[in-house]
């Protein structure tokens, strides 16, 4: 048996990469070492992986750092810069015009702070339907109980037996290999 990072003995001694042609798994052996190889490129992804990880967190922790560092610069000069909006606007623009830019008091829309489920009963009670949405959804979870698909496709209502236009993805056969040892 061979480990899993050694190449496979052979004349010519090849070591398959993707592009090559050469290679071809005929015997046990070569089943053997292509299992080998696989578990290697595995255990190599796992571990580009984990560094990716580690490396995306480090640069997320930097971002965070950093951007709590411009929040603090800039709540810093827009607090000021507000004191300073407040006392020098005239009363009727609340707005200071400067060279790089316009400094502006806005009052803002009213926000109504509102509960749905009380409002939609007192709709309810006072017949205020016009304030009502009513929403239709088809139960598809439900209706496809129903349905069967023979051996070409073609699905059909196993009550009524009619014939659906809904269509089924091609059944597909999946590979997969299996390391010994690994859960």
């Amino acid at each position: 048996m061979y480990s899993e990072f050694d190449k496979q003995p052979e004349e010519d001694d090849v070591n398959p990469t993707p592009a090559t042609q050469g290679w071809a798994c005929v015997t046990m052996n070569d089943a053997e070492w292509a299992v080998g190889k696989l578990r290697a490129i595995a255990k190599r992804g796992e571990a580009v992986k984990c560094h990716s990880k580690e490396t995306i967190e480090a640069a997320k922790a930097w971002e965070v750092s950093e951007l709590a560092k411009l929040d603090s610069d800039k709540s810093f000069f827009e607090m000021h810069l507000r004191a300073f909006t407040e006392k020098n606007a005239p009363e009727d623009k609340k707005s200071v015009s400067l060279i790089n830019g316009t400094l502006q008091l806005k009052q803002n829309v009213i926000t109504f702070i509102h509960d749905d489920n009380k409002l939609l009963i007192m709709a309810k009670t006072l017949k205020l339907n016009e304030f009502i949405k009513v929403t239709e959804e088809f139960k598809w979870g439900e209706y496809k109980k129903r349905l069967s698909v023979n051996d070409k496709g073609i699905v059909t209502d196993k009550l009524t037996g009619e014939i659906t236009d809904i269509t089924t993805e091609p059944i597909t056969t999946s590979f997969s290999v299996k390391f010994k040892g690994d859960k």
